[in-house]
């Protein structure tokens, strides 16, 4: 309430509104025009000046009402449709010449008409219509305003009271914290896939500003660190802000000493193959490095290259082959040293991040280029890098102001299909983190039958489950014009083709005719003059017939591929919800927006480029969640806050009262045994039957294994098969395409297990956190039914109000279950993926590195074999043994496949526990504050002075009008943003 004035359709967010809203000039004056009364005025005067008070009071709440009011009745226009009162004035948009089939005339004498076809048709992306979802409706914003100058009026005039009174503060304190709901933090929506199909793309137009985010046009691999889009800060002094965040400086050690050894290991494990081979078998396939060391040195020629002994390849090479171990002290402490002066060029003040500011984007790109990829000619502050510290950097911030990254960031990652595996893992870390994934693939890749896009979607919709994925096709306004299609069109677009192929031709004749009208005219320039306008105008028309013959050829192909999609997505996932597919066309759609069209006409429209519905798509995912704390805030929130002040107000003393309280106590010591149970119940039931279902699938598990052990040993030869067991089951040839091991011995176990973690996400969570919610409801439902038995409670009105405070106690606690059934789902979902996949610390892969160093270490299994009472294996072949050891080691009843079992019992029991014990404490929290509530009932005021008393009654008369605005226009304005869908 700063001014009464202010557009009430302004939001006031949580992001505008300050950490303490103190009144505004117009309460203070209102409030302090009178003292309030003190112990020595005389009682009358005081009587007259508390009847003023109030007056003041009233009517600073009226002024709040009336302005809600006003403001509803254009949120009630909005709601109508009624576009001229709640939008304004829409132009339509001017036909064009293509669009006007009657004949052209000729006799055009103002050379005007060809301007008035000349319209300014560069595209304003803030121009799009907005979502139909609650958040996007003026009463959205309204109710945010209408509830934080009711918190704040209350809290103001509290703070004037001059009451001391610890129950009054604590009151405050919550008024304080609960001016504005609380958002929490903005869904995190990452653009994954291969490299090379567009992400950073789908980024720029997704924001509407060209070259916002790193891109190539040939394709190739150019975002290398995540690069997250997120609105701008409060303190920001530019329009485009870089937030570059180095690793710490442990992890960037770290990060070297790993690079270092996988390269060292790698080059030591070469030089003994090729030494054991001769030289000849293993070159013949194995001339390419592992993906580790490929990728230590491609991150030291970027870091280092200002150093002479990086100066390029070669030099590199020779003094990383001086090392003597993975560990070799002397090169590392050089490199550390290196990578110290690299932290200290750029964050002197040892913090972690550096930031960049510019007006332009083009500037702020350009500054930034450094930190995410290898730049030939870097520099910084104007001053020459020689290097790019890329490899060091976590993520980069981009800060700008955008209404779509008001509920959301975008976060650019680099490809997961990269050779460069330190990216690869950039990626997946952060992609834990993504509430929903953005799966993006060209068109021309054909992403319905490709087998790296179906990895993407599959993994995507096991982090986060049914409505987290989103599709989105690249390139969609490429298509060949000439050759046949695999796809057909219907009778009625076939009807249309046929009409403007007509009109083609029809245009086609009419230019022939106007060009030998033209030639024949020559000496007569009036006559040609008015012959080229028409010439013109129907070459405009031909090319916008073409246009819409190649746009519905675009659409027919686009759509088609849109229903394989959504069948693709059900048999890959499983999952019957409708996944929302965008076939966009990034390069168009930046065309309208740069204007370059007049002379280049694109081969689709704007719409078709389904870039603004992507947009439109994108905005509203925040929405619900966003409307759900909003309601919560209004319609759970402040009331409970008002009902505790009028328990504060109404407080007098209960007869019986240390009887009453035993009531409160023994609901808590119930709390923690009730809890305990259920989730003791739902780990022996629930629980222990997935368990047994895994025991039950390893024998078939093992079957499968060791027909694929023995098809490794038959699909590559030894110094091939040597080099898997080396890298940990992934490698490539130039003969063999990069193969991952664990991937083929995990084949069955996705299909064997996801109908079961499936199950116990979607059918068991949910009853058990209700039963929880149930059961708890039930205790709290006794201390009802209790005090509303008890006579001597109830001669005390107080009491009716702690027992309707109860239900919203009843209520947080439902929420909390809800919470938790969240919490359950997500961390099963991961616990499943871990023990389903292969990847960093899952069940599976971390067993398998003891299988793969068994079989790499030949000599101790031959020593072990030849141990006395065992079989000799002298004479035996290093492949024979080395083959026959990770078959035994894999097939083993004890080995990786028995870890999976371990693992998910291990993990999901101390998950349990974990959000047990979590679980406990929240619902203390909450029975602490009926403890307070009730405290307050059974106690007496603290000061019974007139004043104080006063004071009281003012409050109460408060709470009238406070809750008058929630109950009609606060409401009202929720009923409208929620039907607005």
């Amino acid at each position: 309430m700063d001014d009464m004035s202010v557009d009430p359709l302004e939001p006031a967010s949580v992001d505008n509104a300050p950490t303490r809203t103190p009144m505004s000039d117009q309460t203070d004056a209102a409030i302090q025009s009178e003292p309030v009364p003190t112990s020595t005025v005389p009682e009358d005067p005081s009587a007259t000046e508390f009847g003023k008070q109030r007056m003041r009071v009233a009517r600073l709440f009226r002024i709040i009402k009336d302005d809600a009011e006003r403001n509803l009745v254009q949120a009630r226009l909005y709601s109508q449709g009624d576009a001229m009162q709640a939008q304004g004035t829409v132009t339509p948009k001017k036909r064009k010449a293509w669009e006007m089939l009657d004949e052209i005339p000729e006799d055009m004498e103002d050379e005007s008409d060809d301007d008035d076809d000349e319209e300014d048709i560069r595209h304003d992306p803030s121009n799009e219509p907005m979502p139909r979802v609650p958040t996007t409706h003026p009463a959205f914003t309204l109710a945010e305003k209408i509830g934080h100058e009711v918190a704040e009026l209350l809290w103001a005039v509290m703070d004037k009271s001059g009451q001391t009174d610890p129950d009054l503060k604590n009151i405050q304190v919550e008024l304080e914290k609960n001016q504005d709901p609380k958002y929490g933090t903005n869904l995190r929506v990452g653009l994954i896939g291969n490299s090379g199909v567009g992400k950073s793309s789908v980024a720029n137009s997704s924001v509407g500003i060209e070259n916002l985010s790193i891109s190539a046009d040939d394709g190739d691999s150019c975002t290398y660190v995540v690069i997250e889009f997120c609105y701008i800060a409060p303190m920001q002094d530019a329009s485009y802000q870089a937030e570059i965040e180095f690793f710490c400086k442990e992890a960037g050690i770290q990060m070297v000493n790993q690079m270092f050894a996988h390269y060292v290991k790698n080059a030591m494990a070469r030089d003994r193959e090729a030494a054991q081979n001769n030289g000849d078998e293993y070159f013949e396939e194995n001339d390419e490095e592992d993906g580790n060391a490929k990728t230590a040195l491609q991150n030291f020629l970027s870091m280092f290259k200002d150093q002479s002994d990086f100066a390029n390849e070669a030099a590199a090479r020779a003094f990383l082959s001086k090392a003597t171990s993975p560990t070799d002290y002397k090169l590392l402490h050089q490199l550390h040293t290196w990578t110290e002066n690299i932290r200290r060029r750029f964050l002197p003040n040892d913090s972690d991040t550096v930031i960049i500011g510019s007006n332009d984007i083009s500037d702020l790109v350009d500054k930034v280029l450094p930190f995410t990829r290898s730049v030939p000619y870097a520099s910084f502050n104007d001053e020459p890098l020689g290097y790019s510290p890329w490899p060091l950097v976590n993520i980069i911030r981009i800060r700008l102001e955008h209404p779509l990254l008001k509920g959301l960031s975008l976060l650019d990652m680099p490809g997961v299909s990269d050779s460069n595996q330190w990216r690869v893992d950039a990626t997946n870390r952060h992609l834990q983190k993504c509430d929903v994934s953005v799966v993006v693939s060209k068109i021309g890749g054909r992403p319905e039958s490709d087998r790296p896009f179906e990895q993407f979607v599959k993994d995507a919709y096991r982090r986060r489950r049914s409505g987290s994925v989103i599709l989105v096709a690249t390139a969609s306004d490429t298509v060949n014009m000439n050759n046949r299609t695999t796809f057909e069109l219907s009778d009625v677009d076939k009807e249309m083709q046929t009409t403007l192929r007509t009109d083609v031709e029809r245009t086609e004749e009419k230019l022939k005719d106007i060009k030998k009208r033209i030639k024949d005219a020559k000496g007569n320039s009036r006559l040609v003059a008015q012959l080229s306008k028409v010439k013109k105008r129907y070459e405009r028309r031909k090319l916008g017939l073409n246009q819409d013959l190649t746009q519905l050829r675009i659409a027919t192909r686009n759509d088609k591929i849109a229903r394989s999609l959504a069948k693709q997505y059900e048999d890959w996932t499983h999952d019957t919800a409708r996944v929302p597919i965008f076939c966009i066309s990034n390069k168009v759609y930046m065309q309208y927006i740069a204007g370059d069209i007049q002379d280049n006409l694109p081969d689709m429209q704007l719409m078709e480029t389904r870039v603004p519905l992507l947009r439109g798509h994108l905005f509203g995912l925040p929405a619900t969640r966003k409307f759900a704390t909003l309601e919560h805030h209004c319609r759970s929130t402040l009331p409970t806050i008002l009902r505790s002040i009028r328990l504060f107000a109404s407080v007098s003393k209960l007869k019986r009262k240390e009887d009453l309280q035993k009531i409160v106590t023994r609901a808590r010591k119930d709390v923690r045994v009730r809890i305990d149970d259920l989730f003791d119940m739902f780990h022996s039931e629930v629980i222990g039957h997935l368990l047994t279902r895994i025991r039950e699938c390893e024998g078939d598990w093992l079957k499968r294994a060791a027909v694929h052990c023995d098809s490794f040993v038959k699909t590559y030869k030894p110094a091939t098969y040597g080099a898997y067991i080396r890298n940990f089951g992934k490698h490539k040839t130039r003969i063999h395409k990069l193969t991952v091991w664990n991937e083929t011995l995990l084949h069955h176990v996705p299909e064997d297990l996801d109908p079961d973690f499936d199950g116990l996400c979607k059918e068991r969570c949910q009853p058990f956190t209700t039963e929880i919610a149930q059961a708890l409801s039930e205790i709290i439902e006794g201390i009802s039914r209790t005090l509303a038995n008890d006579p001597a409670a109830m001669l005390v009105g107080a009491v009716s109000i702690f027992l309707e405070n109860l239900r919203t106690r009843k209520n947080e606690i439902r929420k909390e279950t809800d919470d938790l059934m969240i919490n359950l789902q997500n961390k099963f979902k991961s616990i499943h993926r871990q023990a389903t996949t292969d990847g960093t610390d899952h069940y599976f892969t971390d067993a398998m590195i003891k299988v793969y160093d068994a079989a790499n270490d030949v000599q101790a299994v031959r020593a072990i074999k030849a141990a006395p009472g065992r079989k000799a294996v002298r004479g035996k072949p290093k492949h024979l043994v080395r083959s026959e050891t990770f078959k035994e080691t894999v097939c083993t009843l004890d080995g990786p496949f028995h870890a999976i079992h371990e693992k998910v019992n291990t993990d999901i029991t101390k998950t349990l526990d974990e959000e047990r014990e979590n679980l406990t404490k929240k619902v203390n929290s909450i029975f602490d504050k009926i403890q307070q509530d009730f405290d307050k009932v059974c106690s007496a005021p603290e000061d019974n002075t007139p004043e104080a008393k006063q004071f009281r009654e003012l409050l109460l008369f408060m709470l009238d009008h406070a809750k008058d605005i929630l109950d009609g226009p606060l409401k009202e304005c929720l009923d409208l943003a929620r039907k607005h869908k």
